[in-house]
């Protein structure tokens, strides 16, 4: 348990058109520069590893201060994109479902 509450919560990385940022499930703030923030909660922790509201939600207001959100824990059929949050898994830990890859200096993903 101790290697695992050792791991970041986001990754950022540069890239030439900006900062691209990692979250396994949502972001729950429209400020990227709220991840670190004195106020960031273990409500907003517990948001970024198990919610999918603002994919359920389709909301589509882009997380300003970063270029683009890329999350998994939302399994879909395909790739998908509100605002400049992607949703990138597709299953590929299931039988029918496949691996997609996002080139981070594109944001295009792979296959498509």
């Amino acid at each position: 348990m101790a290697c695992l509450s050792a791991l970041p919560l986001a990754i950022e990385v540069e890239t030439p058109s900006g900062v691209v940022g990692m979250v396994h499930a949502d972001f729950p703030y429209d400020d990227w520069q709220a991840i670190h923030g004195a106020t960031f909660s273990p409500e907003d922790e517990d948001a970024c590893l198990w919610s999918v509201d603002r994919y359920r939600m389709q909301y589509s207001q882009p997380v300003r201060n970063v270029r683009a959100v890329v999350h998994g824990h939302m399994t879909l059929r395909k790739p998908a994109q509100l605002g400049n949050v992607y949703y990138i898994d597709t299953g590929g830990w299931q039988n029918a479902g496949r691996f997609t890859l996002l080139d981070l200096h594109t944001l295009k993903s792979w296959p498509r």
